[in-house]
C-alpha cells in the first residue's frame, strides 16, 4: 500500500517488463580532492592505460561486449590530439589535473550540443579512469548483502566492474541516451534500466524502497 504520493512518469524508459520491488542503493561519485597530482601527462596516461588494460582482462569475466567496449576507449586515450591539447592547456600555466578537467569538460559539452549523449557517456567513462588515476588511489568494488535498485545520476560501462550484478534487480538514471553503451550492456545482462528520470530522487534519503512497473516508479 503506497504511504507517500510520489508517482512519477518518466520520458526515457526501457527495459522494464514486469514490476520490480527492491530498496534503493544510490550510486555517488568519488569526492577526493586529486588537483594535488604533480605527475606529467605521459606517465598519467601510462597509468591509465595500464589499469584499463586489468579491467579489460576482468571484463571478459562480466561480458565480452564490456571488454570489447573498453578495449575501444584506448583509441581515445592514444589520440595525438588529446596530448596536444592537454600540453596547450599547460603552457599557459594551467596545472595538469585543471587542464584534465577543462579538456573534458570542453568534450563533454560540444558532444551534448550535438546530441551525441551516447558517445558524451563513453568520454565520461575515460575521463573517470583520469580522475581514478589522479586520485593515486583505485576503486574498491561495491558490496550489497541484499537485492537492490540501483539509482544514480550517471552510470558507465565501467561501473559494471565495480558491482555486484547479481544483487541488481534495476538501474534507474537520471540521465542516460537509448543507444549508449551501457544500455546495451543492461540489455545484455539482462538487468532492466530506466533512463532520463526528471525526477529529484536523487535527494531521498537512502534507503528507500521503490517500485518499477511500466512506465512509472513509485515510492513504497
Amino acid at each position: 500500500m503506497l504511504d507517500k504520493a510520489l508517482t512519477q512518469y518518466l520520458s526515457g524508459i526501457c527495459m522494464v517488463p514486469g514490476k520490480i520491488v527492491a530498496p534503493s542503493y544510490l550510486l555517488t561519485a568519488p569526492v577526493e580532492n586529486y588537483h594535488t597530482y604533480a605527475h606529467n601527462f605521459d606517465t598519467l596516461r601510462e597509468h591509465v592505460i595500464k589499469t584499463l588494460g586489468d579491467d579489460i582482462k576482468i571484463a571478459f569475466e562480466v561480458s565480452t561486449e564490456l571488454a570489447l567496449i573498453l578495449s575501444s576507449y584506448k583509441e581515445v586515450i592514444n589520440d595525438s590530439n588529446f596530448k596536444q591539447n592537454i600540453e596547450e592547456l599547460s603552457l599557459i600555466g594551467m596545472p595538469l589535473p585543471k587542464a584534465i578537467d577543462e579538456y573534458f569538460e570542453h568534450v563533454m559539452m560540444t558532444l551534448s550540443e550535438y546530441q551525441y549523449l551516447d558517445k558524451k557517456n563513453d568520454i565520461r567513462d575515460i575521463y573517470v579512469r583520469f580522475q581514478t588515476a589522479m586520485y593515486l588511489t583505485p576503486r574498491e568494488p561495491i558490496s550489497l548483502v541484499h537485492d537492490v535498485i540501483l539509482v544514480c545520476q550517471h552510470l558507465t560501462v565501467s561501473d559494471f566492474l565495480f558491482l555486484p550484478l547479481e544483487r541488481v534487480k534495476a538501474f534507474v538514471v537520471t540521465t542516460g541516451h537509448r543507444t549508449s553503451h551501457v544500455v546495451e550492456l543492461a540489455e545484455q545482462l539482462n538487468i532492466p534500466m530506466v533512463i532520463q528520470m526528471h525526477v529529484d530522487i536523487l535527494s531521498l534519503k537512502h534507503p528507500v524502497r521503490l517500485s518499477l512497473n511500466e512506465q512509472v516508479i513509485t515510492l513504497i
